[in-house]
């Protein structure tokens, strides 16, 4: 979701954090402001803030939007490495049956089987990747601030083994492809092995998304074995999913690649799983000409019905922030995201009359919370400030923002280094810095000259936190009290729905 061309850590971390300051915000994220006031209990209920019954209307569509699915795979498969210090070509059988859990206590062992059998799988995975485990290379993570990989066993510890070391039969690939199709947007797409992941005694990963890739749409991991310890509780977590996932062969787990995903801590054993991305096939394929994912299926239509029936009550202009991250080549979107997307066009399309139009546009968009209350007694509190601004991050202010940045540091390098000077450099770095004036007229985000005090809604979360500051009040002592306070940046992809005027054209005689 970050802009282009790829940026070094430090120009990014430079942009984002300086944007608050030196941007002009485009509107207000009133789920955000709702959201902090409902944690502290703040105002009576016809105090709350003018949120629309659309969105909570729209908030209840997007439960229909599955994060993950997981089953077994309806076909055995192939599997070859060829890693140095392994050599292992056979077929992986399923241990269960489509329609067996993998995600349920209950269900540990598939119906299908019985628990001889899941003693006999388990004993033969505890040697299979065990010995695998001790050829494979060790695993890095992908370290979103710093844009770099990184080997930290605190935040995993692993092993893996690269796609150019292993193949599988074509039918894995075909049943892969049919699978997401059946469940997820966009439903068509292109099927690539990434990775075996391997994780022994002692393994973890920490609670993480994948790493955003133009077109990546899903991840894909196929069980190769699971001897962990026999406790009630896969090591895989997906979403909010309460229970966790076990790897026996042949199961599956498939979610969208910004879905944060955990494997916790294994006492003892081991798990394996393959893993894939999954690409989209055709960006434009079933797309309209503005790029909005046609609905195909009568559930995808039920759903864009609903969708632009909520829209309608939104008066532009209006701003929500997606719930899928992207990058800023992303040419479609995922998920619900597709059915919102046109949803809003066929309503912009409605609403065309002589005079004005709607138009729907996306962004990059950065979420800037900073939120203060008092205490007054025991139980009463006082909100001192509440702002959640809305920035425009794109590659036009990314640009702008590091300009301005790097004028600010030849200035300082201009400074005396004497006292006098080192007090007047202090000074100046506590003074308020001038808005930027961004230059729009020659870029394809010109329209965001329309966007002024723009509501913006959060369905229902508003994106991904990059700092988060957050001190909690302590206890009324009489004289002495300490604020709750949060100041926290989020970054989100948003659709922004504004209305323009349309020039008239006189007729020459």
């Amino acid at each position: 979701m970050f802009p282009a061309p790829i940026r070094t850590a430090l120009e990014l971390k430079t942009a984002i954090e300086t944007a608050p300051k030196r941007l002009k915000p485009i509107g207000t994220c009133v789920t955000e402001l709702q959201t902090w006031m409902d944690c502290y209990d703040f105002g009576d209920e016809d105090e709350r803030l003018d949120v629309p019954a659309a969105i909570e209307e729209l908030t209840q569509l997007y439960e229909n939007d599955a994060q993950c699915h997981s089953g077994y795979l309806p076909n055995s498969f192939k599997l070859t490495i060829t890693h140095p210090g392994i050599k292992f070509s056979a077929d992986i059988e399923p241990f269960g049956k489509p329609k067996d859990k993998i995600d349920n206590p209950a269900h540990d062992v598939p119906k299908s089987r019985t628990k001889d059998e899941l003693v006999a799988m388990r004993q033969e995975s505890e040697k299979r990747l065990k010995a695998w485990f001790k050829k494979a290379d060790v695993s890095g993570y992908g370290d979103v601030r710093s844009q770099s990989t990184k080997v930290d066993a605190k935040v995993r510890n692993a092993r893996e083994i690269p796609a150019s070391h292993f193949t599988v039969s074509d039918n894995l690939c075909d049943d892969i492809e049919r699978i997401w199709n059946e469940h997820f947007l966009p439903s068509s797409v292109r099927v690539e092995p990434y990775k075996i992941h391997l994780y022994g005694p002692g393994g973890k990963f920490k609670s993480h998304k994948d790493t955003p890739e133009k077109d990546l749409v899903g991840t894909f991991l196929v069980g190769l074995g699971d001897s962990t310890s026999d406790d009630l509780l896969g090591n895989l977590f997906v979403g909010h999913e309460i229970y966790g996932s076990r790897a026996y062969p042949g199961s599956y787990v498939a979610f969208y690649p910004d879905v944060p995903h955990k494997v916790t801590e294994i006492k003892e054993g081991y798990r394996a799983v393959i893993a894939f991305k999954l690409f989209r096939k055709d960006p434009t394929q079933n797309s309209t000409s503005t790029g909005a994912l046609q609905p195909k299926t009568t559930f995808e239509q039920s759903l864009f019905n609903k969708t632009k029936s909520t829209l309608r009550k939104l008066p532009a202009p209006y701003g929500i922030l997606l719930t899928h991250d992207y990058c800023l080549q992303t040419a479609e979107l995922s998920g619900l995201d597709n059915v919102l997307h046109a949803a809003a066009v066929s309503v912009a399309s409605e609403g065309e009359s002589e005079s004005t139009s709607q138009e729907v546009h996306f962004l990059p968009v950065l979420v800037h919370l900073d939120a203060e209350a008092d205490w007054l007694d025991e139980e009463q509190r006082e909100i001192d400030h509440a702002t959640a601004w809305v920035y425009p991050l794109t590659e036009v202010h990314v640009d702008a923002l590091l300009a301005s940045s790097e004028s600010d540091e030849d200035e300082d390098e201009d400074e005396d280094a004497s006292e006098v000077g080192l007090i007047l450099s202090i000074f100046k770095t506590e003074k308020k810095l001038k808005k930027l004036k961004v230059n729009l007229s020659k870029t394809p985000y010109s329209w965001l000259r329309l966007c002024k005090n723009v509501p913006f809604y959060g369905i229902p979360e508003v994106g991904y936190c990059w700092s988060e500051e957050h001190q909690e009040g302590a206890e009324f002592t009489g004289n002495e009290s300490r604020p709750d306070s949060e100041d926290s940046i989020y970054l989100s992809y948003a659709m922004v729905v504004v209305s323009s005027k349309k020039r008239k054209h006189s007729k020459k005689s």
